[in-house]
């Protein structure tokens, strides 16, 4: 139990608003997509996926899952990533997620509309799986 608290507690220290040191990366096709560099950890991607899906039905009791995926490869990329609305009355869809290579690892967030959902899911993984190449 301790254990879980402190990956909670180091979770929430990772992931804050977009103002506070997150990278803009805008694709070729526009796709915004705000990531920020964090401190690796065993944990990860496994811990982001495990605390979105528990922590958003209680946050956002109308909220409406898109897509989900506790761990995914993409070439040597590990990953997570979580897609909802807020509210089913909303037509927002935030894609967000973890990476992970070897030691290094980020936090991601883009938004899509309903419609527009699956090509910009499309578009994110194909960014994220590019994330090591980019300068920081």
């Amino acid at each position: 139990m301790k254990y879980f608290l402190l990956i909670i507690l180091f979770l929430s220290s990772q992931f804050v608003a977009a103002s506070e040191g997150y990278k803009k990366i805008t694709t070729v096709e526009g796709v915004v997509i705000n990531v920020k560099k964090i401190r690796s950890s065993r944990s990860l991607p496994h811990a982001f996926y495990d605390q979105a899906t528990s922590s958003i039905p209680k946050l956002y009791p109308e909220h409406e899952f898109y897509a989900k995926r506790r761990y995914g490869r993409l070439g040597k990329i590990e990953y997570s990533i979580v897609c909802y609305k807020e509210s089913k009355n909303l037509s927002k869809v935030i894609i967000s997620g973890t990476a992970v290579l070897n030691n290094e690892a980020w936090t991601f967030e883009s938004y899509a509309s309903e419609h527009s959902f699956g090509d910009k899911l499309l578009i994110v993984l194909e960014a994220i799986e590019k994330l090591p190449s980019k300068k920081e």
